[in-house]
C-alpha cells in the first residue's frame, strides 16, 4: 500500500467528510491539559457521526460498483462503524444491515438506527461473525469491513494527512489503536512523507494487542478483553495493519481504565471537548510520557466524541476523588 492510495481517497472524500478543526493548545497556557508539550488536537471526535470511521468506510464503499453497492451494506460493529455504515448507505440509498453485540452502547445503536440502519442484535459476542456470515448468505447484502482492508485504511490515513498539512513540523504524532485501521493509515503517511516524525500507538492495558505483537514478531491475540474503551475493545489485531505499522510505529503505550477515566477528565476541563474512552486513550499516553515530550509538538488524534453522559460524569468524578485524595 502506497501514499497514493491514501491521497486518492482525500479526492473521494473531499465535500463528504469534514476536515476536522484542529487544536493548538500551547505548552504553557492555562488550558494544557501536559504542561511542557504543545500540543495539537486533531479533533475527529467533531466528524460526521462522532468519530473518524466515515472516512475508511466511504472511501471502502466508493470503489464498488454499482450493482454490489445496489445490493445493500452489511457491516459487524460495536460503535462508530455501524454509524458511518449507515451513513454510507444512506448517501448512496442503499439499505443498511448491521450486526452488533447486544452489551453494544445505546448511544452508538441508536445513533444507527436514527441513520436507517436495521439492527441485528447478537447475545454472545462469540457468535457475531456466525450471524453475520448467515445474513450475507440469506439476503446477498455486500460486507463491507471496518478496518482490516486496504481502502478502508486509505480512507483513515486522511486524518493524517490533514493533520501533516496544518502542522508539518511535529515531532511526535499519538494515535490510539485497537484493530489498527487508523494506525496503518497514519503509518504510510508517516512513513511516506515525515519519517522523522515520531509515532507513538495508545491502546488499552485490559485489551493490549499491538505492543505485545510488536515483541513477539508475530500477531498476538487477546484472551481477555475487558475495557471502557468499547471502540479498541477487539481480540484480534488486524493482520494487514500489522505489517503496515511495524516498522514505522516507535513506541507502544499500553495505559490503565483509571488513566483513561482521568484523561477524559483532563480534556473536558483543559480542552472542553467530550471525548469517548478510546480518544481518551491517546491523551492518556501523552500524559504517561509527558517527562519524554517535554518541548516537543505534539499531534493527538481525538478519534470520537461518542460517549455516555453517565461514562463523562464518572470520569469527573474519579478526577475529583483523585483530587481529594492527594
Amino acid at each position: 500500500m502506497q501514499i497514493g492510495d491514501v491521497q486518492a481517497a482525500a479526492g473521494r472524500l473531499r465535500g463528504v467528510v469534514r476536515r476536522t478543526p484542529l487544536l493548538h493548545v500551547p505548552h504553557d497556557g492555562e488550558d494544557a491539559p501536559t504542561p511542557g508539550v504543545d500540543v495539537f488536537a486533531k479533533c475527529e471526535n467533531l466528524q460526521r457521526t462522532g468519530s473518524f470511521k466515515l472516512r475508511g468506510l466511504y472511501n471502502h464503499v466508493a470503489t464498488w460498483d454499482p450493482s454490489r453497492r445496489a445490493r445493500g451494506i452489511i457491516t459487524l460493529s460495536a460503535g462508530n462503524s455501524a454509524a458511518a455504515a449507515a451513513l454510507v448507505a444512506r448517501m448512496h440509498g442503499v439499505p443498511c444491515v448491521v450486526v452488533m453485540p447486544a452489551d453494544a452502547v445505546a448511544r452508538k445503536v441508536d445513533a444507527t438506527r436514527a441513520l436507517g440502519a436495521e439492527i441485528v442484535l447478537v447475545e454472545r459476542r462469540e457468535d457475531l461473525t456466525v450471524r453475520l456470515e448467515e445474513l450475507i448468505a440469506a439476503r446477498s447484502l455486500t460486507y463491507a469491513p471496518s478496518y482490516d482492508d486496504p481502502a478502508v485504511i486509505a480512507g483513515q490515513g486522511t486524518v493524517a494527512l490533514e493533520l501533516l498539512d496544518e502542522v508539518p513540523d511535529l515531532d511526535a504524532v499519538i494515535v490510539p489503536t485497537g484493530g489498527g485501521g487508523l494506525l496503518a493509515g497514519c503509518a504510510v503517511v508517516l512513513g511516506a512523507l515525515h519519517p522523522e516524525v515520531r509515532m507513538i500507538a495508545g491502546e488499552p492495558l485490559e485489551a493490549a494487542k499491538l505492543g505485545p505483537s510488536l515483541a513477539a514478531g508475530h500477531l498476538v491475540r487477546c484472551s481477555h478483553v475487558s475495557t471502557i474503551a468499547d471502540g479498541l475493545a477487539t481480540s484480534e489485531y488486524g493482520s494487514l495493519n500489522f505489517d503496515l505499522v511495524r516498522g514505522v510505529v516507535d513506541q507502544v503505550v499500553a495505559v490503565s481504565e483509571p488513566e483513561i477515566l482521568a484523561a477524559m477528565a483532563r480534556c473536558w476541563r483543559s480542552l472542553r471537548l467530550a471525548v469517548e474512552p478510546s480518544s481518551a486513550v491517546a491523551l492518556a499516553a501523552l500524559a504517561r510520557l509527558a517527562d519524554e515530550l517535554k518541548g516537543c509538538r505534539v499531534g493527538v488524534v481525538l478519534t470520537g466524541g461518542n460517549v455516555e453522559a453517565d461514562l463523562l460524569l464518572r470520569a469527573l468524578r474519579h478526577a475529583a476523588d483523585q483530587t481529594v485524595a492527594r
